[in-house]
């Protein structure tokens, strides 16, 4: 019988007390049906909270935690794992995210295994069922706007996230390595563009994470995300690629319709935050030490939800 491939799962975090005890122990009871896990890499980018004491509570020796002497950011710490890893795939998962399911992994890493020449898959990233109003309005937002655009037409850069996971068949994560200060995902997405490299979008392999629960939070991610576009824009820029970063206007259009159709209460709230947006935008510059939305940390805020997995 042929040996299944091998597996490493990396996870970059600073500060994720709220969520990484949860996440190993999902990892660990995932349905291994068509990998080996080799190791789980947990680098803590000098935490300051309990995510080192709770990575190593989690008794299992395929765990390695690795603490930056310096807080050195995401990049460098994927850069870290992908050098020492010897798997035949490498999937990195957000500290703040969840497998939905327990076969997310065997899913995620399908199309690397069944699909010739696909070196980088994205699982697909769902809000979990949100717990304040704010929360709610974002939820309803981005479900219909996630609808309209899977009905129109796939279009992979509308689900770039690293929140969805993603798995690098040995090949890609041997060669790509991240600069300082780029917004990673967009920036892997796009570098395998580039380079002609295979990608896809797996929508079968959902992993939860939390909507901002606060309208700051809100701002903080929407300035993250605008700053992190114009640094990927220098380093792919439009004219020379040919890619267009927007969202086409016809998905903007049919989105509306569809909102004020589906929830016409809801449309003016939806307004007056696009205008709460516009007034708070700031031109900062990205950086991968921009403070982080604190409310999107706690997936989950029933203690119980971590003892189920206790041994």
């Amino acid at each position: 019988m042929k040996n299944k491939p091998t597996l490493t799962i990396g996870i970059p975090a600073y500060n994720e007390e709220n969520n990484i005890k949860y996440l190993l122990n999902t990892i660990l009871i995932q349905n291994e049906s068509n990998y080996y896990l080799k190791k789980i890499i947990v680098v803590s980018d000098l935490s300051t909270d309990n995510t080192d004491s709770l990575v190593k509570s989690v008794k299992d020796k395929r765990i390695q935690l690795i603490r930056n002497r310096v807080r050195r950011g995401q990049n460098f710490s994927q850069n870290h794992i992908f050098k020492i890893a010897d798997s035949d795939i490498v999937v990195l998962l957000e500290a703040d995210s969840c497998p939905k399911y327990n076969n997310y992994i065997s899913n995620l890493i399908s199309p690397i295994l069944n699909n010739a020449g696909c070196l980088y898959v994205q699982g697909k990233c769902e809000p979990l069922e949100p717990s304040t109003k704010f929360e709610h309005l974002l939820y309803l937002k981005d479900n219909i706007f996630l609808k309209v655009a899977e009905k129109k037409f796939f279009d992979e850069k509308l689900f770039i996230s690293g929140l969805g996971g993603r798995a690098f068949a040995k090949k890609l994560y041997k060669k790509i390595r991240w600069p300082q200060n780029v917004p990673d995902d967009l920036y892997c997405f796009y570098w395998c563009k580039v380079y002609d490299i295979k990608t896809l979008v797996e929508k079968s392999a959902v992993c939860n994470f939390r909507l901002p629960q606060t309208i700051n939070d809100h701002l903080l991610k929407i300035n993250k995300a605008i700053a992190g576009a114009k640094v990927v824009d220098k380093h792919f820029p439009i004219q020379k690629y040919n890619y267009n970063y927007k969202i086409s206007r016809s998905i903007i259009i049919k989105f509306v319709f569809t909102l004020i159709l589906s929830y016409p209460l809801l449309f003016p709230f939806i307004v007056m935050l696009k205008f709460i947006e516009k007034i708070f935008i700031s031109n900062i510059i990205f950086s991968n030490f921009l403070q982080s939305a604190n409310s999107t940390k706690t997936l989950f805020n029933n203690i119980e939800v971590n003892n189920k997995y206790e041994k």
